[in-house]
């Protein structure tokens, strides 16, 4: 049997979360250890080769309106190689294809003479419908955007977004996430942005100016698992003692302190234990056992799978 160890602080997951927590511990003077079940760190926010390029496990990128705080840690890990980069998206709208962000011309030819009167409808009967949420379930996403951008636009738009976004229709999400993900929350804002992207385009960018959300994008130069490795070598560098292929099996927060222990007997006595495990294995792991209800509910929650396959084109660059 393994002797039990002790840390100031035990971090659960060596994705960017957990090490970036393990880091500024560290920091600011705190034993850590950080124990990882995979044989690297980053998990899906990791990166790896393929013909001599760096590519994604998953599909990320940080916005622009990430908090400064995390973006400045992260320039001064990564400098010149955190890239600020156009964003060069897509969207369907009423059977067509247009840019996002939205320009005026591809929006007037993409909306058809009925949405049009129908968005203005909306947009004269908002005062109404904050009253009266309509067919839609009140507290929830569809109801807060049908009510401030109307019918029209919540079915055009967002609707759509909540089901590529989380699996489901708007009427089964809290509305919290509508007033997390959605700034263009009204017909006028949502028009005052169109038209800045406008304006945006005739003068072109300016050298060392704000980033534009929905615009632009912040990307490191080798591929998004950049930032983990960075991130796992600042953690190290501050002495976090970090343990790849460390799955943990039970956390017991029972005594005066909580024992965490791993796959292979080790423990670890600690007096903080900061988790980013996914809540269906983590409650599953912690003693006191869960309610029961509690545990039914983790174990309920869905998690959605995303597959990216990447091709090697041999010939010239296929887009800018």
């Amino acid at each position: 049997m393994q002797k039990e160890a002790s840390s100031d602080v035990v971090v659960l997951g060596a994705g960017p979360a957990g090490l970036a927590a393990a880091w500024q511990a560290a920091a600011r003077g705190h034993s850590v250890t950080l124990l990882e079940r995979g044989r690297d760190v980053g998990g899906m926010a990791a990166s790896f080769t393929v013909d001599g390029i760096g590519v994604d496990h998953g599909s990320h990128r940080l916005h622009p309106a990430t908090s400064p705080r995390v973006l400045a840690a992260l320039r001064d890990l990564l400098g010149d190689d955190l890239q600020t980069r156009p964003r060069n998206g897509r969207l369907h709208l009423y059977d067509r294809w247009v840019g996002f962000p939205l320009s005026p011309g591809e929006l007037a030819r993409a909306v058809p003479p009925g949405a049009v009167t129908r968005i203005a409808r909306d947009t004269l009967t908002v005062p109404l419908r904050r009253r009266d949420p309509g067919p839609y379930p009140s507290g929830s996403y569809a109801s807060v955007l049908a009510a401030s951008l109307g019918p029209e636009l919540y079915e055009a738009m967002y609707a759509p977004y909540a089901v590529k976004l989380w699996g489901l229709p708007g009427t089964e999400i809290d509305a919290e996430q509508a007033r997390v993900r959605v700034t263009a929350d009204t017909p006028w804002k949502l028009a005052s942005r169109v038209l800045r992207q406008r304006r945006g385009n005739r003068t072109g960018g300016r050298t060392g100016a704000r980033p534009r959300p929905g615009r632009e994008f912040h990307y490191p130069r080798r591929g998004f698992g950049q930032i983990v490795d960075a991130l796992a070598d600042a953690a190290t560098a501050s002495g976090v003692d970090l343990r790849c292929a460390s799955p943990v099996t039970r956390i017991d927060t029972t005594g005066d302190a909580a024992v965490v222990t791993t796959a292979d007997g080790a423990s670890l006595r600690t007096g903080r234990v900061l988790s980013t495990l996914p809540l269906p294995v983590l409650a599953r792991q912690v003693s006191p056992a869960t309610p029961a209800a509690a545990l039914a509910d983790a174990e309920a929650l869905g998690f959605r799978a995303l597959l990216l396959v990447y091709v090697g084109h041999a010939g010239a660059r296929w887009t800018p």
